[in-house]
């Protein structure tokens, strides 16, 4: 398989994946729960991360310039895994929006 047509799969399959994570979301028969929560928007931006290493992987780049790149990477991926995420605000208790 040519590095294009592994581009290309790569991304065709991380395209599927988080166009059904928004689909399954928006489509929710709950009224409330609609939207994109921070729960997801966390799992949204570690799929694209993760996609963007493997992309990464694929391309024809010098090991100078791949290995600053998975470091960035490694680290918006650890900071997306370590954040902390507070229940979401509720509108009718008044408290907290």
């Amino acid at each position: 398989m040519s590095k294009l047509a592994e581009l290309l799969v790569i991304c065709g399959f991380a395209a599927v994946v988080l166009g059904g994570i928004i689909a399954a979301r928006v489509l929710t028969a709950d009224r409330n729960k609609r939207g994109l929560s921070a729960a997801m928007l966390k799992m949204y931006g570690l799929l694209s991360v993760g996609t963007l290493g493997l992309v990464l992987t694929v391309l024809d780049i010098d090991l100078e310039a791949k290995t600053p790149a998975y470091t960035l990477l490694g680290l918006i991926a650890g900071y997306l895994a370590g954040v902390k995420i507070e229940a979401e605000p509720t509108g009718n208790s008044g408290t907290k929006l």
